[in-house]
């Protein structure tokens, strides 16, 4: 369970336990109980706010944490694709009759194919 849930809970917890005291009192003294429930609904809004707080801290982290793992796949990706590149070129440069001819070939299946769907 996240921080941010389990600190909800805990403030559910003693908002209920607040409460339950204000509850019998108000049955004793309507002032008294009307003083309790302003300090009681004071503590409810400070623990949203904290909530709340860590709510955004752990969003922040889970962001920095994607956006970094996007960043290393996206440098490990360009890389690849780089060296691909290359060892292509170098494939070229060496044998380009059979450069010429693979691709005629590919050129050629791929065009049935598309005509094949038409």
């Amino acid at each position: 369970m996240s921080k941010a849930k389990k600190s909800v809970k805990a403030g559910a917890k003693k908002r209920r336990a607040k409460a339950a005291p204000a509850d019998e009192t108000a049955v004793r003294t309507p002032d008294a109980a009307a003083g309790k429930t302003g300090s009681t609904a004071s503590d409810v809004l400070e623990q949203a706010r904290d909530a709340g707080c860590e709510a955004a801290a752990v969003v922040s982290q889970s962001y920095d944490r994607i956006r970094h793992g996007a960043e290393d796949a996206y440098g490990q990706s360009r890389e690849m694709a780089v060296e691909w590149e290359q060892n292509l070129e170098g494939y070229i440069r060496r044998k380009p009759l059979t450069a010429v001819l693979v691709g005629l070939i590919v050129g050629f299946l791929l065009g049935r194919a598309m005509a094949g769907e038409r």
